[in-house]
């Protein structure tokens, strides 16, 4: 199942960069969405829903309200689909398998570097394969941040002020591509203000199986509700959580 799962991830991924900065915004409800958005979310659930058992899809676009079921699958189509507009890296294809209310199995694919992260609970995670582990040193520290959006823009920027007293703070794009960079050692943080978690559950498990840490930012389990998150290894993350702890994000 999941190397089928895989492999289909993959096909998408390779379509969705030959389409990157070359599409139109469709959205209406919503700003950044594409037509790719709604064909990958739509070609995931339908392999989903062929499967064997009870399966239902909780996903960005179509499928946005969270049905508890035996098999959940948790779908972005394109985690930061404002880069994908844009034909800039890094966006990615998110996908988790959370089995009687546990996840067991997360997938992030980043098109435009070809590199495809995985985890099995218990399995530990991987990198195109090869098994990652977080970075534990203390020293040379890098954090990714995404604030998302211009709103409580004075908090955003008082955190960010903060964590840069902790080390060098820098970004990417998709924050399912922050997170993987925490788990293969690349940074020993990420730290997020998300607007919803449909990166956050395969990535989670990913971090937690290359042995780093994921709560949100008060140090509480992710929910459904959480809006800002940590990702880091064991040695860097009370520091982290100390600051982010202050702004009282998921406690407000």
């Amino acid at each position: 199942m999941y190397v089928e799962l895989t492999k289909l991830i993959k096909t998408l991924g390779k379509e969705l960069r030959l389409n990157a900065g070359r599409l139109s915004d469709i959205g209406e409800t919503k700003k950044w969405l594409t037509k790719k958005d709604l064909e990958i979310e739509k070609r995931l659930t339908k392999y989903i829903t062929s499967l064997p058992g009870k399966h239902t899809v909780y996903a960005e676009e179509l499928s946005n309200s969270f049905e508890q079921e035996e098999n959940v699958w948790i779908i972005d189509p394109i985690s930061y689909t404002f880069h994908f507009l844009h034909g800039i890296p890094h966006y990615a294809i998110v996908i988790g398998h959370m089995h009687t209310g546990k996840m067991e199995f997360g997938c992030v694919y980043d098109p435009s570097v070809d590199e495809l992260f995985s985890a099995k609970k218990s399995k530990g995670a991987y990198l195109n394969g090869k098994r990652i582990h977080v970075d534990e040193s203390d020293s040379d520290i890098a954090i990714m941040y995404d604030p998302h959006t211009r709103s409580r823009k004075k908090l955003k920027l008082d955190l960010l002020s903060d964590l840069m007293n902790i080390g060098r703070v820098t970004m990417l794009g998709s924050t399912a591509v922050h997170y993987c960079s925490v788990a293969c050692g690349r940074v020993q943080a990420a730290v997020a203000l998300n607007h919803d978690v449909f990166p956050e559950f395969a990535s989670k498990l990913i971090i937690e199986e290359a042995g780093g840490i994921f709560t949100d930012t008060d140090g509480g389990q992710l929910l459904l509700k959480t809006k800002g998150i940590i990702a880091s290894n064991k040695m860097l993350y009370e520091k982290i959580l100390s600051v982010t702890s202050k702004y009282g994000i998921n406690t407000t």
